[in-house]
């Protein structure tokens, strides 16, 4: 079978010819996404409600990225297809009813294939070997279809392993089933439809990941998290630059106790579903000035399914307006509410300041405070005047157990396949620094990024504080950027440490990995917490 499966995708990586510009699927990796999207990110107008800060969307760039930067008309069909262009495509105008139509089909290989050398014991090495396809499908600029399937085994360092253990999937990417003795095998499949119907209406219904924010993390909704499913849509009014978004889904709880009153209700032999959430959020930005955005945000985790996996939900589970169900229910109710803001200033065309605020009104059992989350951060790029050096930097801060605490019911808590929808956060209070920098020359990028998290909570005799350092560091040659398609070399240090600050680089559990890579980077995952 897996021969097969590898036969196919190396025909599928031979044949293909070329695609579109931006996919709504995948956000790519973090800093491909930046030099790639950078002529969006830097836009000074608000004649268009083109959103940073909404995700997935099907914004037009502006500028070709690719074509600017390494398209070259010149080379021979072979080398087009490896260095400048997508695999497969089918681009037809068609006239029907008297109106010219455009339709567009086209396919790429999603890979990636890793080896690392660790100083570990018991595992010295950890490899990643994984194997997909991604295709999209559109007419004219009203409608459009993107899917994509992965397979991958993996080995991973031991405190990731550890994470994959206890969340029973591995960490957004899929639930898993052991391969070999140390290793796991998972998939994932994912998929979008977008349809324009009206000029000021749009739909988006899909199995995947969302984001909101301009930053690495989110406080309000990250792609962290497993996919799921659900139905997005979107009303534009652009006389008054106001973008409002009301989304439906439905997430999992894989913890035992949620699923645990299910058991009596499963056939023999046969695996204890999971718990279903539904999941809503409204959200409603306004773009007064073409240096300035600010935007409101609800987010609602449901009441889960009762003990036969039945949901019984309402109405108010379909109400698209903000704050109402807020108004009715309340923080103390058996929905799950987060309630938030999000900004973004471009001080320069180059230079922009994010910020988000959430907070879900719940008091904590013990000091009566009330969670809230903090993020700030600044986005600079050609920094320095120098073309294509991107730096970033971000603060990140929570109280008082944000997003967990739920008196009522605690598995409705804003969580999916036991993975918050929102930065990896642990104990009751929390910070992290998130640095960032990047240098790209023709197709040649170093990239560099650091993370620092402090977290404490109380134990039953005082406060206990952990301390997470984790820096990763990579050199790429871009193969081709129409999949990000490239060949790294990069190492990667973690310290855990529960001693102090002053101690932090002298003692506790350091994991490191030296790593070669060959991949298609378009998709992100999060292994730095």
């Amino acid at each position: 079978m897996r021969a097969k499966i590898n036969i196919l995708f190396l025909l599928c990586f031979l044949s293909s010819l070329y695609s579109f510009s931006q996919t709504l699927l995948f956000p790519q990796e973090y800093i491909f996404d930046q030099y790639k999207n950078a002529s969006t990110y830097t836009l000074f107008s608000k004649d268009t409600l083109q959103s940073t800060s909404l995700f997935p969307n099907r914004n037009i760039q502006p500028i070709d990225f690719d074509k600017t930067n390494f398209y070259k008309e010149s080379r021979k069909w072979f080398a087009r297809k490896c260095f400048q262009d997508n695999l497969v495509i089918v681009d037809k105008l068609d006239t029907l009813a008297g109106e010219v139509n455009r339709f567009r089909f086209s396919a790429d290989p999603l890979f990636n294939f890793q080896y690392g050398k660790t100083n570990e014991v018991d595992a010295s090495t950890c490899y990643t070997n994984t194997r997909g396809i991604i295709a999209r499908f559109g007419v004219n600029n009203n409608f459009y279809f993107e899917t994509a399937f992965i397979e991958n085994q993996s080995t991973f360092l031991s405190y990731i392993d550890d994470a994959v253990i206890n969340s029973k999937e591995v960490l957004g990417q899929g639930r898993w089933k052991t391969f070999k003795k140390t290793g796991y095998d998972y998939a994932m499949a994912s998929g979008v439809l977008w349809w324009k119907p009206a000029k000021c209406f749009e739909i988006y219904l899909g199995h995947g990941k969302q984001k909101i924010g301009n930053g690495y993390r989110s406080l309000l909704l990250s792609d962290q998290s497993f996919n799921y499913p659900y139905a997005r849509f979107d009303f534009n009014i652009d006389k008054a630059h106001i973008k409002y978004t009301s989304t439906y889904a439905l997430l999992m709880n894989t913890s035992a106790t949620a699923n645990a009153n299910t058991s009596q209700y499963t056939p023999p032999g046969t695996e204890v579903l999971l718990q279903k959430k539904p999941f809503s959020y409204q959200y409603i930005s306004w773009t007064p000035h073409k240096r300035f955005s600010i935007a409101a945000f609800q987010g609602i985790v449901w009441q889960p399914s009762d003990a036969r996996n039945k949901l019984n939900v309402g109405l108010d589970f379909v109400n698209p307006l903000i704050y109402t169900s807020t108004a009715i229910y309340g923080f103390d109710s058996h929905p799950k509410i987060v309630l938030g803001a999000d900004l973004n200033i471009k001080i320069l065309r180059n230079l922009q300041l994010y910020a988000q605020y959430a907070f879900d009104g719940k008091k904590t059992l013990y000091d009566n405070k009330t969670g809230y989350g903090i993020q700030g951060g600044i986005k600079w790029f050609d920094a320095f005047t120098l073309k294509n050096l991107f730096i970033q930097g971000e603060l990140n801060m929570y109280r008082n157990n944000l997003y967990a605490i739920n008196s009522k019911n605690c598995i409705t808590n804003y969580s999916h396949y036991s993975n918050l929808l929102t930065l990896p956060a642990y104990g009751e209070n929390g910070n992290e620094l998130v640095g960032i920098a990047a240098y790209r020359f023709k197709r040649i990028m170093f990239s560099g990024k650091g993370n620092f998290l402090f977290y404490s909570f109380n134990s039953a005799t005082a406060i206990q504080r952990k301390y997470i350092t984790s820096l990763d560091t990579k050199l790429s040659v871009i193969v081709n950027p129409k999949t990000n398609m490239n060949i790294s070399i990069g190492a990667l240090s973690r310290n855990f440490n529960t001693l102090s600050l002053k101690q932090l680089f002298k003692k506790g559990a350091y994991d490191q990995m030296i790593y070669v890579s060959f991949k298609t980077s378009l998709y992100n995952t999060y292994f730095d917490f």
